[in-house]
């Protein structure tokens, strides 16, 4: 009984950490905060069980929101290294595994998110390209 009292307690506090991890990404206004919630989605998107767990608390949407956030403002050093992280992010979980990436893809699509990280990707590209110049 007790065992399983410990694993329901456990089981509480990771959907707790994964919840605020997402909130933390989604609503917080500072960008330190943002910055070292997408260095924690890089540490963990390594494990497979710890990527299921981010994409059923539905992390997507909030990385794509990081990058479009990041590539729509004025753009300090702290967003910078925020949407470098979540494009990281974002391109590991779409090409890692076959499951994983037909989940993150179909996501993508119903969220229509596909056209705007075009966007931002190419503005991004052509910006790049011009401070080079």
């Amino acid at each position: 009984m007790a065992d399983s009292t410990s694993s329901s307690a456990t089981n509480q506090d990771t959907v707790s950490v994964y919840q605020e991890l997402i909130n933390f990404l989604q609503q917080s206004q500072r960008l330190d905060v943002r910055l070292e919630a997408t260095k924690a989605v890089l540490q963990v998107i390594h494990d497979r069980n710890q990527v299921l767990q981010l994409l059923e608390h539905k992390v997507l949407l909030p990385l794509l929101r990081v990058i479009s956030d990041c590539s729509s403002s004025s753009t300090s050093e702290q967003a910078a290294e925020a949407c470098q992280n979540s494009l990281q992010a974002l391109l590991f979980l779409t090409s890692s595994t076959q499951q994983l990436t037909n989940s993150c893809v179909e996501e993508l699509l119903q969220n229509k998110a596909v056209p705007r990280l075009v966007e931002v990707v190419f503005s991004t590209n052509v910006a790049s390209e011009t401070s080079r110049a």
